[in-house]
Formats: structure tokens, sequence, C-alpha cells
């Protein structure tokens, strides 16, 4: 296998997101033109794009869990606040507005390389989040056992919480102010030291920092940067935009075609 392949193949699904086929599925809601539900459960992929709207507290799934095969992809449009993905839903975030309070439950994946973010975007227990683009305007928050996955993308206030995974992919790591390294191509790095400032270049190219503060402040304090002694930190070190094989600055179909 090439190097970096793995990384590529991950990639794919975010290179393709405004080509996914809707075979797969019994109901496809396109907004616009159609207009919003409240919710959709299994088999069911919704497309919003332009100046669609999803309203207030969407559900991406049953809150019980017992839904499957639940696709939502948004390129454009308006997300109202409290939106949740539940179990067997996959939400693919390559752009549009995204209130206050965009949440993932157990068993639900999120990919996001674009768009715009407000206040609290939260991982819950057992989700998974990939993050390659898009702007965080204030907390993003991993939850109790949540995996987060980050290649890219603008943060202001970082949060992890203990038993989460936060993984960082980058082409520099510094640590307490001095860069690290010791770090081998690919491999990923466990850093367990707390009480010292983190910063990054990420794959993207972006810059990304914050302090490994370890004690979370008392409540009503102003938005702060944590990473719990129980938060898994991880590093990966990786040549730049990974899976740019034409390198051209973006991952697509073309590179697949490069690396063919």
């Amino acid at each position: 296998m090439r190097p970096y392949l793995s990384s590529f193949i991950l990639l794919l699904p975010i290179a393709f997101a405004h080509a996914i086929p809707s075979y797969g599925f019994t109901t496809v809601i396109d907004v616009p033109p159609q207009a919003a539900p409240q919710s959709i459960g299994s088999d069911t992929q919704l497309n919003l794009s332009g100046q669609g709207v999803l309203p207030i507290n969407f559900l991406a799934g049953a809150s019980d869990g017992s839904s499957s095969n639940v696709e939502v992809n948004i390129s454009g449009g308006t997300v109202g606040h409290h939106f949740s993905a539940y179990a067997g839903s996959t939400v693919n975030v390559s752009g549009g507005d995204l209130d206050f309070r965009f949440w993932t439950f157990t068993g639900s994946t999120a990919n996001i390389t674009g768009g715009t973010f407000g206040r609290d975007t939260t991982l819950g227990t057992g989700s998974e989040v990939n993050i390659f683009g898009g702007t965080f305007d204030d907390e993003v928050h991993g939850l109790f056992r949540s995996t987060m996955n980050v290649w890219g993308g603008e943060f202001i206030y970082f949060q992890a919480h203990d038993q989460s995974v936060i993984s960082f992919f980058g082409t520099s790591f510094f640590l307490d102010g001095v860069e690290m390294t010791n770090l081998n191509l690919g491999e990923p790095f466990v850093i367990t030291d707390r009480d010292v400032p983190f910063s990054a270049t990420l794959a993207d190219g972006s810059a990304f920092s914050m302090y490994l503060n370890p004690v979370h402040p008392p409540h009503g304090s102003d938005p702060f940067h944590l990473f719990e002694p129980g938060a898994t930190l991880v590093v990966t070190l990786v040549p730049g935009m990974a899976g740019d094989f034409d390198e051209d600055g973006d991952v697509d179909g073309d590179d697949l075609l490069e690396w063919q």
C-alpha cells in the first residue's frame, strides 16, 4: 500500500460529498425545493443547500437509537439551534450556517469540511467526528468516550473531557513552546502532559493553539480551554495535505486518478 493511502481512503467520503448518490435510501429530501421536516428516520437522506433551512430541534435519527441508514448532507443554508444526530446517522457538513448547539450522540458520525458553527458544538458519548475544515465560533466539546479527529478548521475554545480521544493531524506540533521533533511521519504519538501550551499547524495549513488546562473552572466562568487528565491527546505528523496527490491544494476525484 502506498504511503498515507489509509489517510486518503479516510478522506474519500468527504471529497465526494457533493456527489453522494441517493440509492440505498427509500426517501430522499432535497431542501430546497422541498420543505424540511422536523426529523428524519431510517433509510432517509436529507440534502440541505442554497437558502434552505432546517428547523430548530431537528433530529437526525430517533432519540432512542433505533434508526439506521440516516444521512444528512449540508452544503449550504441555515440549521436551527439544537441540531441532534443520533445512532445510525451520518452528517456531512461542507457549508452553511449552523446555529448554537450542534450535538452528536452515541452511534452517530459527523464529517465536517466547512460551514460555520455557533456556540456549543458537542460530541456526545460514543460519537465520532472528523473535522477537516469549518469555523467554530465558540466551544467545541469532546465528551465522555467521544472520538474526534482534527485535520483542519478554525477554533476558539476547545474542551476534551475524561475518556474522550482527540487526535490531531498536522505538519508541526509544539508543546510548552518547543517543537516536537521526536515524531515520525504517520505514527500516532500520545501526549500526557497537562498545564502547558500546545500548538500545531494542522494538515490543512491552519494554526491551532490551546492551553492544556486540566482543571474545570467554576461554573459560570467565561469560555475556556480544557483538557482533562483522563482525556487522550494524540498527534500524528503528516506530509502536508494527506491525499492531495495532484498537489493542487485540495482532495477530490482528481487525486484518485493521480494515485491510480
